[in-house]
């Protein structure tokens, strides 16, 4: 509503909107098409689909597939879209989660009722006229994906530094607004710490993944128990495992692929993509901490697809790195931003 408006920044700081000081130019009223039943937010569905004559009518929806559609909703860009599928099944623009169906099920029916929304515009995207009515379904959504945290008690004598607390300011902001973290931090300005308050502040999340490169197992493992916390590495194979129990074993380890609530699961980058499936179905309630995620920013590659898919499933995500650009097509980089940007990132690098 603000296009081609003339935007002036005053003597006195503030902000004015074709004249109109800011806080009064965004109290933007909407005309909304349909009355809004909360009632119906989640469902079930009323009558059957409109491509199906048998399909549809009594439907619910999954908390796992709910979280995935507050994934394509998050930000203020005025389009919500479901991943394009080539030929082979897989997809074309993004790694594919298996809820992509369903999740485009769910977002009709969340047309259906509140149009002004999200209404579909063309084969698989919708629309977005009222934003304001969007965050709200979203706020409300993720109000009611309840996890329940069993976390130990924060034991930590450490101090946040300056760019620490900025840190932690920016990250609690990101995640009112349901939006990821991508923290860029430069080695030895205090991430992991940063980090593991940022999990504390909020406490939203059943479950807790960390997946980083196998030389910095020790270092971050040494900060979570420092914090009063407990790691665990994840293995893929008991082959694996025991490599390591034979090289090092300073940290306790497992191959059980459900998560354990009380624990900080630490996942190799090399191992992610062969736990990927059965972690799916847990990011609903886990918090995903992408360590050193440049290394996740190539196209192409297992270790990209897997990360990106359990990132779009989980309730938290936070991206950490100190080397945001591998490659001046900025593919991956603009992959993690669509997370944790409030508006689109199509033409951020050029």
């Amino acid at each position: 509503c603000f296009k081609n408006a003339v935007i002036r920044l005053n003597d006195d700081s503030s902000w004015t909107v074709n004249g109109v000081i800011w806080n009064k130019a965004r109290q933007v009223c909407s005309d909304l098409g349909k009355p809004v039943d909360w009632s119906k937010l989640k469902g079930p569905h009323e009558g059957n689909w409109p491509w199906s004559k048998i399909f549809g009518d009594g439907q619910t929806f999954r908390r796992e597939v709910i979280q995935w559609c507050l994934g394509r909703m998050a930000g203020f860009g005025k389009t919500v879209t479901i991943p394009k599928i080539n030929r082979s099944g897989a997809g074309t623009d993004e790694a594919l989660t298996g809820l992509e169906a369903e999740g485009f099920q769910y977002l009709i029916h969340l047309s259906e009722h509140y149009p002004d929304a999200i209404w579909p515009s063309k084969p698989f995207t919708f629309e977005t006229k009222c934003m304001a009515l969007r965050k709200e379904i979203c706020s409300r959504l993720r109000n009611e994906q309840d996890s329940l945290c069993e976390w130990p008690k924060w034991y930590c004598s450490m101090n946040l530094r300056a760019a620490q607390q900025m840190a932690l300011k920016d990250m609690k902001q990101s995640s009112n607004q349901g939006l990821a973290s991508f923290l860029w931090m430069l080695v030895g300005q205090g991430k992991t710490l940063t980090v593991l308050s940022f999990l504390e502040a909020t406490r939203s999340s059943k479950f807790i993944i960390w997946s980083l490169p196998k030389s910095a197992l020790g270092s971050v493992g040494e900060i979570i128990r420092e914090v009063g916390w407990y790691p665990v590495i994840l293995f893929p194979s008991e082959g694996l495992q025991e490599k390591y129990i034979k090289e090092d074993d300073s940290i306790p380890s497992t191959v059980k692929r459900k998560l354990q609530s009380k624990m900080v699961t630490l996942i190799e980058h090399d191992h992610l993509r062969m736990l990927a499936d059965p972690l799916a179905s847990q990011m609903c309630d886990t918090a995903f901490i992408f360590d050193e995620v440049h290394k996740a920013m190539q196209s192409g590659t297992q270790r990209t697809a897997s990360a990106l898919r359990l990132a779009r499933l989980a309730k938290q995500l936070v991206a950490l790195t100190g080397t945001p650009i591998v490659d001046k097509s900025g593919y991956g980089l603009m992959e993690w931003l669509h997370r944790s940007s409030p508006s689109q990132c199509h033409h951020l690098i050029s």
